[in-house]
């Protein structure tokens, strides 16, 4: 007899594979390794992957459980935690999208422009949120009709990739499975070259032509929540299941005190109150019959209010506590001071560390599959210089931001000093907006003549005009002129050139 260790003993009957299939280096891509394959994942993979999001889709254990019968009271209640739960941690993890930016601003802008061509944002949410479902997911690089480089979700149950067997844990093969109208299963699978499409017949897999895909590697990428691969909700599926199971019982109890039993004793009813016990709900106990000790009263079940109450609240801490996740609806949370809701975001936000650390390997592999594209302006080692920041969906502080990005100046770079900023999306961006500002204002004009750049630095449009007005209608001397213009930070010689033209129009 099997020993019962797991969540997945008791629902599938077998344990399931977590690690990756892996193969010998050099191992050739045949039909019948293909079709062991995913016979493997279909058995391995995908059972746990489907247990995994029953929840997510409504489908509960309390469902499935075998009717009462029809006189019984059977409340079927389902909270879904596990909806709950992950859309709780991925609006905190990723709710504002990756940040990824090169110093270069030819690259930079080409990044911005891919991005918001195959919206990246809405592809990297449902990558993460993906993972935290099934404990991995994938994105899937491919070429569009026009020859651009494009990217997509691809669901942990419709794929998977084979890695080599060495310490350097290499992708060897990336597999997509999806069915036909008919139910034929049929996909395609990528080596570093090129993809073939694939369909399994009668006689086994049937390969077709390969065509060149032109990233340089594996363009399927496989995205884990940590090193385990498990799901965030999944040490917690039996929780939800026992509150489930507990809160409809407490239904149950409480239809069964609204619809109880009326007890008559000591005198005997006619014989008509017995011929729907069921329906009239009424239990006649008459005793000798002569009226003696007449009574009235409702049959009760015993009250476990007081104990289904317990355990409803355990459970839902334990399922919190289990997950990680606090449970952001609770009053307490919104009046928390500031180091009081750090300190209950921190287990959340050290589990978001540990998939921030897999996430952005996963997406500096992006890059460096994007940097093999022939159309793309990336170098070979750009993907290393390319900055990845994961950034946090979180109550922020901006007066706090700006005061500490304003006592870095002169310390740190202005990219820095932007990047401490939340509401600042693009450092390079911003600081490229700044430098036009400060272009455009290098052309500063007063009545027509163009201002020196130090005056720029030190004096306004408005006090230099002001002073060469006064000088022009003779409200002050030429040389009182020249010293309010070097109050105001003009040097002597910039001041009389000023003047001079003034004097000479």
């Amino acid at each position: 007899m099997d020993r019962f260790h797991s969540y997945y003993l008791g629902s599938i009957g077998r344990e399931p594979t977590y690690k990756p299939f892996t193969l010998n280096p050099g191992t050739e891509m045949t039909p019948e390794l293909l079709r062991s394959l995913v016979n493997r994942f279909a058995i391995e993979k995908v059972m746990r992957y489907d247990v995994l999001a029953s929840p997510w889709e409504r489908d509960f254990e309390i469902f499935s459980r075998p009717q009462r019968e029809p006189w019984k009271p059977d409340n079927r209640l389902a909270a879904n935690f596990a909806r709950n739960i992950t859309k709780t941690f991925e609006g905190y993890y990723i709710g504002v999208p990756v940040l990824v930016s090169h110093d270069e601003p030819v690259r930079n802008k080409w990044l911005a422009d891919y991005f918001a061509r195959v919206d990246q944002a809405d592809i990297d949410a449902d990558i993460s949120e993906g993972c935290s479902k099934y404990g991995n997911a994938f994105e899937l690089l491919y070429s569009d009709e026009s020859g651009d480089p494009c990217s997509t979700y691809v669901d942990a149950r419709s794929a998977f990739v084979v890695y080599d067997n060495t310490v350097k844990h290499l992708p060897m093969f990336g597999v997509t499975i999806s069915l036909d109208e008919e139910g034929v299963s049929n996909g395609e699978w990528f080596d570093e070259y090129g993809v073939t499409r694939y369909r399994e017949e009668v006689d086994g897999i049937v390969f077709g032509d390969a065509e060149p895909h032109n990233f340089g590697g594996i363009p399927l990428i496989e995205y884990v929540q940590d090193s385990a691969r498990e799901g965030l909700y999944e040490s917690a599926m039996s929780l939800i299941d026992a509150f489930n199971r507990c809160i409809s019982e407490k239904a149950n109890d409480v239809e069964y005190f609204a619809d109880a039993y009326m007890l008559v004793t000591g005198a005997q009813l006619p014989e008509d109150f017995k011929e729907d016990l069921r329906k009239l709900k009424v239990i006649n106990i008459w005793g000798s019959g002569d009226g003696s000790g007449l009574g009235v009263s409702f049959l009760q079940k015993p009250n476990a209010d007081s104990t289904q109450e317990n355990l409803l609240n355990r459970l839902e801490t334990l399922l919190y506590k289990t997950s990680m996740v606090p449970d952001i609806t609770d009053a307490s949370f919104y009046t928390a001071s500031g180091e009081a809701l750090e300190k209950r975001l921190m287990p959340m936000d050290n589990m978001a560390k540990t998939k921030d650390r897999k996430f952005v390997a996963s997406v500096r592999r992006r890059l460096k599959l994007l940097a093999s594209y022939p159309t793309s302006p990336l170098d070979d080692d750009d993907w290393v210089q390319t900055r990845v920041v994961m950034r946090r969906n979180e109550p922020k502080n901006i007066a706090a931001e700006a005061s500490t990005a304003s006592s870095l100046s002169g310390i740190v770079s202005q990219r820095t000093q932007l990047g401490l900023l939340s509401f600042v999306d693009n450092p390079e961006s911003e600081i490229e907006r700044i430098n036009d500002e400060k272009a455009n204002s290098a052309t500063i004009s007063t009545d027509g003549y163009e201002t020196a750049r130090s005056t720029r630095r030190d004096a306004t449009m408005y006090e230099i005009t002001s002073i060469l007005g006064k000088r022009k209608r003779g409200e002050i001397t030429y040389n009182n002129a020249v010293r309010m213009l070097e109050k105001i930070g003009v040097d002597e010689e910039t001041a009389r050139s000023y003047l001079d033209d003034k004097d000479t129009e």
